[in-house]
């Protein structure tokens, strides 16, 4: 194997606001058996920096978000993501990353593509990773599975050990084969015709079916005019008169039931709900919560924790 040192590296340093721990190989790839290695590494976009419009190579590129919220941009479509969010970038795409300047992006990230003809290159590949829109290109993960895969990816490479190389090859595939799995099986967005929409019945279930399924991740309710390529007048008008609450409504009593499951299960605290569902404020969040319940969320979790105890 070619020394992993033998190309110019970018390690914890300051470029242009961006703090960077980086290998960058796109000139020269690293080959690890079928493995093609781009880059793999971490960036922290402080004081407002940006990850300006750059066209990828040939390879796929994952980005796990660490922390803090911003957009992802692929040939000019927007995404917002946030902590826990993995991303998937496609081959030969203009990317874009802008960075919120008060809860600035930190993620890792890891570009590669495998050898032609080798059954890696085959599951890569295929019409359905390479027809995903990025609005289905995210996925939320609610624990730090990928922060720990990221992680041990890392510590491998950098180490000397004798069987460092055999032990990144191994986790690296283990990775891809990890990411493959959670996005082989996301519905292609199709877009609907007005025939296809005449159907009220069908744009109500095609309507709560989208918040349902991506109810973690919206950030505006037009993603799911977006989403059906309609006019989000028209279906907010249809929504309304046939069931009798705004899509906002629904999407709103959506995320409170998540909420009162989270309580339930005990593993978040309540301003740790609040920040995982997207609400301004624990404020906010409570107010809807109450208005919803008659309680406050605080309130519902004594109560069930009195109600265990009995």
């Amino acid at each position: 194997m070619k020394n992993k040192f033998d190309i110019t590296t970018k390690e914890n340093v300051r470029i242009e606001n961006k703090y960077v721990h980086t290998y960058n190989h796109l000139e020269d790839p690293l080959i690890f058996n079928d493995i093609i290695l781009y880059q793999l590494g971490e960036i922290y976009l402080n004081n407002s920096a940006v990850v300006d419009p750059h066209t990828h190579l040939d390879y796929f590129e994952v980005s796990y978000i660490i922390s803090g919220t911003g957009m992802f941009v692929s040939n000019g479509k927007k995404q917002m993501v946030k902590k826990g969010d993995l991303f998937l970038s496609l081959p030969e795409e203009v990317h874009e990353i802008i960075s919120d300047t008060y809860d600035p992006l930190r993620y890792y990230y890891v570009a590669v593509s495998f050898k032609d003809g080798t059954y890696m290159k085959d599951i890569l590949y295929t019409k359905q990773l390479l027809g995903l829109d990025p609005i289905n290109r995210i996925h939320h993960t609610k624990n730090f599975d990928f922060f720990n895969k990221f992680s041990d990816l890392i510590g491998a490479f950098e180490s000397n050990s004798d069987y460092s190389e055999y032990k990144f090859s191994l986790l690296l595939k283990a990775f891809i084969i990890d990411v493959v799995e959670i996005f082989e099986n996301v519905e292609i967005d199709k877009p609907y015709s007005p025939l296809e929409l005449s159907n009220t019945d069908s744009i109500y279930y095609e309507i709560t079916k989208y918040i349902d399924k991506n109810l973690l991740t919206m950030t505006n309710l037009k993603d799911v005019s977006n989403a059906l390529n309609h006019n989000y007048s028209y279906l907010s008008r249809i929504f309304k008169n046939k069931f009798g609450q705004t899509m906002f409504e629904y999407y709103s009593i959506q995320k409170l039931n998540y909420a009162k499951k989270l309580i339930e299960e005990g593993n978040m605290s309540i301003t740790k709900i609040s920040n995982y569902l997207n609400y301004t404020s624990v404020y906010v969040f409570s107010r809807s919560f109450k208005n919803a319940f008659g309680v406050s969320p605080k309130v519902y979790k004594d109560n069930l924790s009195k109600t265990q105890k009995s």
